[in-house]
């Protein structure tokens, strides 16, 4: 995302799987990560600053991607909306080989199940988070972030709701 255009320069034939996800979990994800990260070499990590850093930079890298990729060739996107691949990964892959003129082999098939049993999402427990941990407004990431919300509308409706399912433990909600 960060490098479409030099991607293609070099690549010019080359296709992207993009998946999608709604930027309230993402980014509640992405600085939940950072923190993670930075504690490892920092004894002072201020999940505000990255609440803040993270929706200053995928905001901008956002419009960027969007705007390269208008000047892509549309066929060398297949979008997945990330939902739909946690909800039906085998679904997802057949629609891929599809869409690339392939078949998904029964074999190919058997070992994906397989795979997917071996490794279930949450084997290792779950990773929960707020938004408002890391100081973040979700009325102000939908306004940064509704170009994108509105190009991939399956993300724009509900954008102010706070994120549900499972596999997506993510609240907009105040914990305190």
């Amino acid at each position: 995302m960060l490098a479409i255009e030099a991607l293609f320069a070099i690549y010019p034939d080359a296709l992207v799987v993009q998946t999608h996800r709604k930027p309230l979990e993402i980014l509640a994800s992405a600085a939940s990560l950072t923190v993670v990260l930075r504690s490892t070499f920092s004894d002072f990590v201020d999940p505000a600053a990255i609440g803040s850093e993270m929706t200053s930079f995928w905001g901008g890298a956002m419009e960027r991607f969007l705007e390269a990729r208008k000047g892509c060739r549309a066929e060398a996107f297949i979008d997945v909306d990330y939902s739909d691949l946690l909800g039906d990964p085998i679904g997802v892959a057949r629609r891929l080989y599809s869409q690339l003129g392939n078949d998904l082999s029964s074999e190919v098939e058997l070992r994906m199940r397989a795979f997917l049993e071996a490794y279930p999402h949450a084997k290792h427990g779950q990773h929960s988070y707020t938004l408002a941990a890391f100081g973040m407004d979700p009325e102000k990431i939908s306004k940064r972030f509704s170009s994108y919300c509105t190009r991939y509308s399956r993300h724009s409706s509900d954008s102010n709701r706070e994120p549900s399912g499972p596999r997506d433990p993510v609240s907009t909600a105040d914990p305190r």
